[in-house]
């Protein structure tokens, strides 16, 4: 257990408003326009089983799309071509459409985009954070079949599933 005094409990609060008060605010997706790139690194229990290079091109092409291109390693199999459409800024609401039927819903959140979605049984969660001069994109993926269930002892107690997280990808992208 951390034993923190009142003074430091203080100073700790105060230092998270003012940065909170005085950090520059981001227009998202004007401030992560251009081109992003770095090496995506992908863990299967907690080893890093591949690396490669990407980039992440996001032009603006109205008030509501954007290009949202990805390319992964050099060959052209490894690209995907989408686009960024704004649904209800108030909200926060995006979605990236792959341009082939499948359009996934993204939410814009204290500077992070987020997605979830599922496939062939599989919930995948995307985050995507612009911070300082490097975009930070994970995706953590696992089956939708829980690896265990505790609670369901009462009415106050429901029952709560937990789900295992096997792959994680991580790329640390940098503007060009």
């Amino acid at each position: 257990m951390i034993n923190m005094t009142n003074t430091t409990m203080r100073y700790l609060t105060f230092l998270c408003m003012f940065w909170y008060t005085f950090a520059p605010a981001q227009s998202f997706p004007a401030d992560w326009e251009g081109t992003w790139e770095g090496k995506l690194r992908i863990f299967q229990a907690n080893q890093e089983t591949q690396s490669i290079h990407m980039t992440l091109q996001i032009e603006p092409v109205s008030d509501s799309v954007w290009t949202w291109v990805i390319q992964y390693g050099p060959e052209e199999a490894g690209r995907r071509d989408y686009q960024l459409l704004l649904k209800d800024k108030a909200a926060g609401h995006y979605a990236i459409d792959e341009k082939n039927g499948i359009v996934l819903d993204a939410f814009y959140q204290a500077g992070i985009l987020y997605n979830r979605f599922s496939v062939s049984e599989s919930l995948l969660t995307s985050r995507l954070q612009l911070r300082e001069d490097s975009l930070i994109y994970e995706i953590i993926s696992g089956s939708m079949v829980p690896i265990a269930e505790t609670g369901g002892t009462s009415e106050e107690i429901p029952p709560v599933q937990s789900y295992g997280i096997p792959t994680m990808q991580r790329a640390i992208l940098k503007r060009q």
